[in-house]
């Protein structure tokens, strides 16, 4: 799953340039907040993510300000200039709640829900990509906003996916002829659920998602 981020790490290195600003130079009524808790069950933990932005600049926060989820102090991490706020729990949490309190004292409290389990069904040891490929999933059926993206990732990274919305089926159908001729071989599929939730309290805007990793199955594509 991890290995299929290629088109992120691109769109990262794209807005690298964009340093990142210190959150006492902005006006505190224009802070844009966004969170996200993706649960691993290959893992059995949580990742916990939130930044902060001014229009389209990253925010630096200071000791004044801070950010907790689940009452535990999120991590700052840098990449190239884009700062966010990181901490990985244990086990699974059917919703995380992140404290933000801004640098006006003012406290905003947003809870975040993971979907419920997804996992993938009974696959054959084989596929063809010249042909449809069903893959089922076991958990409840989608809710209202819900989606699901199954990943398929091979040895050299290469990655392929594909969104399901169907509410009613259970299977995943990937059209034919989806994939080019380097998905041929060895390939790994997982699945997220996912679903995009509003924000209860916050000074602006902003967005907030849960997701379920599966766990990963391995499988061989042929011509």
């Amino acid at each position: 799953m991890k290995s299929a981020v290629n088109f992120s790490l691109l769109l990262l290195l794209a807005m690298a340039s964009c340093d990142s600003q210190r959150i006492e130079d902005v006006n505190q009524d224009r802070v844009e907040t966004n969170y996200s808790a993706t649960y691993d069950s290959e893992e059995n933990e949580v990742e916990t993510i939130a930044y902060f932005r001014f229009g389209t600049t990253r925010l630096r926060l200071n000791s004044q300000s801070q950010i907790l989820v689940e009452n535990k102090t999120m991590k700052e991490k840098d990449f190239l200039g884009l700062v966010d706020y990181q901490l990985t729990l244990e086990g699974f949490y059917d919703t995380l709640t992140f404290y933000y309190t801004d640098l006006d004292e003012r406290l905003f409290v947003n809870k975040v829900g993971i979907p419920s389990e997804i996992q993938i069904g009974s696959l054959d040891g084989q596929y063809a990509i010249s042909e449809e490929i069903e893959i089922p999933f076991t958990g409840n059926k989608l809710g209202p906003d819900e989606r699901i993206i199954v990943y398929i990732t091979t040895s050299n990274n290469d990655s392929f996916s594909h969104s399901h919305d169907d509410m009613e089926s259970r299977v995943i159908k990937i059209p034919v002829n989806s994939m080019g001729p380097e998905f041929v071989g060895n390939v790994t599929i997982s699945l997220k659920r996912y679903i995009d939730y509003d924000l209860q309290e916050y000074p602006h805007d902003g967005w907030m998602y849960g997701e379920y990793l599966s766990k990963q199955e391995r499988v061989r594509l042929t011509n």
